[in-house]
């Protein structure tokens, strides 16, 4: 079948077949696949072509998603999450998550070097930055 026979309608049922029973992000993704192939097309070898993926409707069925909101702990739980953790390793990482704002990975890469008094070194930083310093404050 020709490139330039196919209709808006035909995209839309062969979209709505792919994407049966698929979370909108995997609709998205295989919209936005189709989509690029024809304006490919367009750019490079067949420039009186129209998009059949740019109808207003095709986008509507298969646009972003709404982002999910995380939800978002009051101190007073923390606090408690902290307070019940039985193991002290534990509990120091969940206090330096918590206190310090550090990610996971920069917990699990301090060396006792890193410490000084109530600041904290970090060598390796989801920055980029090296030797960035953490302030630790009660």
């Amino acid at each position: 079948r020709a490139v330039s026979s196919v209709s808006q309608e035909d995209v839309l049922s062969f979209l709505t077949k792919l994407t049966f029973n698929r979370r909108q992000t995997t609709k998205r993704h295989r919209y936005s696949v189709l989509h690029s192939f024809y304006n490919f097309t367009i750019n490079t070898s067949l420039p009186d072509l129209k998009n059949p993926c740019a109808n207003s409707v095709i986008k509507k069925i298969f646009r972003k998603p709404h982002p999910i909101q995380a939800r978002i702990l009051d101190k007073d739980t923390i606090d408690e999450i902290i307070f019940r953790t039985t193991t002290s390793r534990n509990r120091i990482m969940l206090e330096l998550m918590a206190r310090a704002g550090m990610r996971i990975s920069e917990v699990l890469n301090l060396t006792p070097n890193d410490v000084d008094e109530r600041k904290l070194i970090l060598q390796k930083p989801k920055s980029g930055i090296r030797g960035e310093v953490v302030l630790y404050t009660q």
